[in-house]
């Protein structure tokens, strides 16, 4: 009895992609990054995960696409003119040299005046209820940013197609996209 070994077809490891795809794919993540808050850094993980994601979907090794997102990341916070602060800077308890900060007299989220001995909130309740709503926004915008800078990712790589209402040529920015804007869609279905 022999047994016979069929080789199982792999993709090819690529290392990166075409030129021109970078240069859409750094325009749309500075335009994520550009948009965050505190700072600009504060989706650079998140894009940076985003478009790793998307390239190790296409056949990229892992190493290979996370250091091409790294770079990608790294230029479109350079375009944006972003600064990473100093060490200093980075603290919760920093102002600007000479600066004193004015004492709270009222809890942070209910305005409430404080008791003694508390100096950010009137209870825990209210602390309680802060950190929550902060988890439930951070959550929410890292998922957001993480699936437009996958999305970023994924339209850079397609092909150019024919709207299907203006007959323009576009790329689709989501799988089965058929019209480049939202009014050629309603001027069909009307």
């Amino acid at each position: 009895m022999s047994i016979s070994i069929v080789p199982i077809p792999t993709l090819a490891p690529q290392t990166r992609p075409p030129q021109p795809v970078r240069a859409g794919l750094v325009a749309a993540i500075a335009h994520i990054l550009g948009r965050g808050q505190p700072t600009y850094f504060a989706r650079e993980g998140l894009c940076r995960s985003g478009v790793r994601a998307a390239l190790v979907m296409r056949g990229f090794r892992w190493v290979n696409a996370d250091t091409y997102a790294a770079s990608v990341v790294a230029q479109a916070l350079r375009s944006i003119g972003a600064r990473r602060p100093t060490w200093d800077e980075g603290q919760p308890e920093w102002t600007q040299d000479g600066v004193i900060r004015a004492p709270r007299e009222t809890c942070f989220r209910c305005r409430t005046p404080l008791p003694e001995g508390h100096w950010r909130f009137c209870s825990d309740g209210c602390a309680k209820a802060t950190r929550v709503a902060q988890f439930r926004e951070m959550q929410r915008d890292a998922y957001n940013a993480s699936m437009r800078a996958f999305r970023a990712a994924w339209a850079a790589k397609q092909v150019e197609q024919e709207c299907h209402g203006c007959g323009a040529m576009f790329r689709p920015r989501k799988p089965g996209q058929r019209y480049c804007r939202q009014q050629c869609k309603s001027l069909i279905t009307c």
